[in-house]
């Protein structure tokens, strides 16, 4: 009889405290990930703007724009400036002609720019070597 009266109360207590403690864990998990996430990202713009400022220094000038972002050509890098299709902060110095951007922002243009959708669309279409292509 004491074990009829055990199993009941063991369930409910369990059930309770399964139902108090599940909903506080993936919040807590979903939190990690994104603070996860937000580290990788961190990290990836240190990592380029190290390799960027071991190669250029601290300010890059229009070719080295043009080489980083890869651009066909000067012509192309300041035609896309002047469309605005270029979100990145380019500035001019004081007796000193042409355009010049920070080895810092232009990582962190790179690391939005790479977790922009379409970019990360076009990025896996680019990759899929398996997919077969239109003819």
């Amino acid at each position: 009889m004491a074990a009829e009266t055990l199993a009941p109360n063991f369930s409910a207590v369990h059930d309770r405290r399964m139902s108090n403690t599940s909903p506080s864990i993936e919040p807590e998990r979903a939190q990690t990930d994104a603070e996860c996430e937000s580290l990788r990202l961190r990290d990836m713009e240190r990592s380029i703007a190290e390799h960027l400022m071991g190669r250029y220094g601290p300010v890059l000038d229009v070719d080295a724009l043009v080489a980083t972002l890869k651009f066909p050509s000067r012509d192309a890098l300041e035609r896309s400036l002047e469309r605005g299709h270029l979100q990145l902060a380019i500035t001019t110095m004081p007796n000193r002609r042409g355009k010049f951007a920070l080895a810092q922002n232009v990582a962190r243009y790179l690391v939005e720019r790479s977790t922009d959708k379409d970019f990360q669309e076009s990025a896996e279409d680019a990759l899929d070597l398996g997919r077969e292509r239109p003819q």
